[in-house]
Order: C-alpha cells, then structure tokens, then sequence
C-alpha cells in the first residue's frame, strides 16, 4: 500500500509541475535602423501608415544621432518626424555609421577607407560636400575614438529626450573586440549586429561587407538565441538579428523564421525572432513589414500560436 501511494503521490506532484509549467512562447522583437542618411517625406509617410495599421506593436528604434550634425540641421523639424513614429510602448537604442561630420563633431578624424562598397576606392572630397562616410564600417576605428562617437551620440540624442540608450546595432552588422569594448564601457546591455549571412549574401555580392561578415559571423543561422560576450569592461549580450531586415527577406521568408522556431519551442522555453526593417527605405519596403506583421497576426489568432 505504501508503495502504491508513493506512486500515486509522484504523479500528483507531476501533474501540479506541468500545470504551472509556463508554456513556451516565441517573442518577436520589431527593429528599425535609422541610418543617418535622410528622413524623407515618402518615407516617413510609409513608416506611419505601419504605425497606424500596427499601432499594438512595440518598436525598437536604433537611432542614429548623424540626422542632427548634417551642415544646416534643424533640429527641431528633426525630432518632429522621429517623434512622428515613436508610440509610448517603444523602445530606443543607437544605431552608428560612419558618418564623418558626426565623427569630426566627436572630435574624431574620420577616416577615407576602408569602404565596403563595390569598388572600395576610398572617399575623395567630392564626396563629402555635405556628408559622407556611410560605407566606411566603424570598426575601422579604435576603442577610444569609438567611445566619444557613442559618447556623443549618446549626448545628442539624450539632448532631444531619447534617453536610457542601452541597446546597439552597428551599420552594416559590422563588429571587432575594439567596438564591443566600447560598447560596454560606455554601459551598454546588448548589441544586435549578428546576423546570418545567407540572408544577406545575394544582396551583398561583389562589395567587401560580404567577406568581412562572412569572418565575424559564420556560425550564426537564424535558429541562433542571444548569448554572452565576454569584453575587457564586463559581459554584454548579443542579440542575433536572426531574421535580418525587410531590405533583404521577403515576408514570407521572416514569416518562415517564426514557424520554425514555432517547432522548436519546447514548454518553459523563450526564443527570440529580431526582424526588422530601416527607415531610409520604408517607402520600398512597407508591403514586406506589412506582410509580415499580418502573417503573424494570423499566426496569434488564428492558431493560437505562443507569440508575442
């Protein structure tokens, strides 16, 4: 008899296990690259109709703080439109490339090469009249001109009211021991500059970004979760970018991250999707954000899925 109850007695306390068991879930993080470049009116436009067509989903921004050191940059029309998008439940980070009047406003001499695009010539005067240096990767500077750039970003962009800048994603997935370095002296959580290469290696051919990329991030694939790096000034995590940007996946593509990682989700387990899309080209690509963020909707009401 004693027996029996301790048999009956395991299969109580297994049934009260499993009942309180969270079940798994699948959180989807919405990004947006703010490249620095331009904040176009037919862009922005397309960037409000997602807003207003998705307004349950939370954002996280990555804002470059280059809008405001352009020759003549009004400020004030500038906070206007990023403004225009941000909804109370988003989130805001930085986003850097090396732009050279952000740089030089740093205190930092910009550099002319390398450049990842196709040619890689370095960037001559004429090129740079207004701006320039999108193409030149970050990680071509050191730790300590990498700390006053996020420094001062940082004082930029927290001199407008963007405030609490934990979170990174570098120009072109670019990345170095030197910027993660930075990063973290500079007291930042996470970084999302991983991403998998067969997403973004068509759209990339021919240009010096593919092969450094394929060299900093060879093992990621979008089944991989965040994990911890080890930097010189403490822990920091990487945030794989596991689903890449709508510039390079059509929606049916991201949608197909989010089921496969439906099918591994095991009861107690989180696993994270990071897609996303940039502001410069939303007016491209609205009907690929779009598609995406309904493929989901579907996903959550009509089958129930464990994604948020």
């Amino acid at each position: 008899m004693t027996r029996v109850w301790l048999v009956l007695g395991w299969l109580v306390s297994f049934k009260v296990v499993a009942a309180v068991m969270p079940p798994g879930q699948v959180r989807i993080i919405m990004t947006v690259d703010w490249e620095g470049e331009s904040l176009f009116a037919e862009n922005m436009d397309a960037f409000s109709r997602i807003r207003q067509q998705f307004p349950e989903v939370p954002l996280l921004h990555y804002f470059n703080a280059a809008y405001f050191t352009k020759p003549e940059a009004n400020a004030a029309q500038i906070k206007k439109s990023l403004d225009r998008v941000i909804l109370p439940h988003d989130q805001v980070g930085l986003h850097l490339h090396g732009w050279k009047r952000l740089f030089e406003a740093a205190g930092v001499t910009h550099r002319v090469k390398p450049n990842w695009d196709r040619g890689a010539r370095p960037l001559e005067a004429k090129n740079c009249v207004l701006d320039c240096g999108i193409e030149i990767p970050i990680n071509a500077y050191s730790f300590e001109e990498l700390r006053k750039v996020l420094a001062y970003s940082r004082l930029i962009l927290q001199k407008y009211g963007y405030k609490d800048l934990k979170h990174f994603r570098a120009g072109g997935w670019v990345t170095s021991s030197s910027l993660l370095d930075a990063l973290r002296a500079e007291q930042f959580l996470t970084d999302s500059s991983a991403v998998p290469i067969p997403f973004v290696a068509s759209e990339l051919l021919g240009t010096g970004l593919l092969s450094w990329l394929r060299s900093y991030w060879k093992d990621v694939t979008p089944e991989s979760q965040p994990w911890r790096v080890k930097t010189s000034n403490g822990q920091l995590w990487e945030v794989p970018n596991n689903a890449a940007l709508a510039d390079y996946m059509e929606s049916a593509a991201t949608l197909a991250v989010v089921n496969d990682t439906l099918k591994r989700l095991k009861t107690g387990e989180v696993l994270y999707v990071v897609a996303g899309f940039h502001q410069e080209t939303a007016d491209d690509w609205e009907s690929r954000v779009s598609g995406f963020l309904k493929g989901v909707q579907r996903l959550i009401q009509e089958q129930k899925a464990p994604v948020t």
